[in-house]
């Protein structure tokens, strides 16, 4: 009997050809997909996003943001938020450390479901 599911990559990289560039550390967001460019992309220019990893992004400081917290990704703000914003923000993952009040990044669990 065949395998049902088939192992194509453990290493959670999805090739991607952005429209506009995408510099390094660029969170893109591809539909229901939100990855991380490794390196950066040219328009037009086939790359790869990551899907999994720790990765420190923008927040804007305010409330702190306990370890655990599920955090969305704001594509207009480019930013990390607590808030799904009635389906607008898309899920980023949790964030594995606690960001304090006044702090301008948070460290996230990319997709990870939180």
């Amino acid at each position: 009997m065949p395998p049902i599911a088939a192992l194509v990559a453990d290493d959670c990289v999805i090739p991607f050809t952005p429209d506009v560039d995408a510099p390094l550390g660029a969170v893109v967001v591809v539909g229901a997909l939100v990855g991380v460019a490794q390196r950066a992309i040219p328009a037009r220019v086939l790359g790869a996003l990551a899907l999994r990893g720790l990765y420190d992004v923008p927040r804007v400081p305010g409330a702190a943001l306990p370890m655990g917290t599920r955090l969305f990704w704001d594509a207009a703000a480019q930013r990390a938020v607590a808030d799904a914003a009635g389906g607008a923000n898309r899920p980023l993952g949790a964030s594995v450390a606690t960001a304090q009040a006044e702090a301008a990044t948070v460290r996230v669990a990319l997709n990870h479901p939180g």
